[in-house]
């Protein structure tokens, strides 16, 4: 986890994401393995914080709706289908204290 990853995750009172980032994060830790970018323990330790982290977060469904939206996101910004997923359910919590955080400049665009 980058710093300003763990200063964000440190502060927020809730950290919320769709269920799918469960996924891409259990995928990347296996490409990562399967590349030698970590050793298989690394790999397991990973999953082991990824199952733990998991426990505190709220987790958005994807429902008709967040679909609906994600498809319009994704045609409307050029957003591949996972990112839009994100993208959307960020906009259907929108507040004021909501913080949307992401590696990818596109992203955080839409």
């Amino acid at each position: 986890m980058s710093a300003a990853c763990a200063e964000l995750w440190d502060v927020a009172e809730n950290v919320t994401t769709t269920r799918l980032a469960y996924i891409e994060a259990a995928a990347a830790l296996a490409m990562a393995e399967r590349l030698e970018r970590v050793s298989a323990d690394t790999a397991r330790v990973g999953r082991e914080v990824l199952d733990q982290l998991w426990t505190v977060m709220d987790v958005i469904e994807l429902d008709v709706a967040l679909m609906a939206s994600a498809a319009h996101l994704a045609r409307d910004h050029g957003l591949r289908g996972y990112d839009a997923t994100h993208c959307a359910a960020a906009v259907a919590i929108n507040g004021d204290e909501v913080v949307a955080a992401s590696g990818d400049a596109r992203l955080v665009s839409a």
